[in-house]
């Protein structure tokens, strides 16, 4: 039989993971949005509105796992197992992360 307090650490675990996840998408955004606004190698013919709008798109989806993150550590509170949405959390964050720099070297005719 698992007690109440047999989820105790796994809580600890998944509200410092959630708090990690927040440091994440916030350092991610503004690493995207630095991007958005650095120097173009393009000569000027660069896709500035895809670079514009990619930035903002990563900062929804950013935020967008956050919330989610926090619902679905809210939702298994008294599971062993909350850890695992923070978690996912990051690493779906840092996949978008990677997606949003590609798009936006595509955008700055980079590739």
């Amino acid at each position: 039989m698992v007690s109440y307090h047999a989820s105790r650490p796994a809580r600890r675990i998944g509200g410092i993971l959630w708090g990690i996840q927040i440091v994440v998408a916030s350092v991610a955004s503004a690493l995207v949005w630095f991007r958005s606004i650095s120097i173009a190698h393009c000569a000027q013919d660069g896709d500035f509105e895809l670079l514009s709008r990619t930035s903002v798109v990563f900062a929804v989806v950013a935020v967008g796992l956050v919330v989610a993150a926090a619902v679905g550590l809210l939702l298994a509170r008294k599971t062993r197992w909350s850890w695992v949405f923070p978690a996912g959390g990051i690493a779906l964050t840092l996949g978008a992360a990677i997606i949003a720099h590609h798009v936006s070297d595509v955008a700055l005719r980079f590739v």
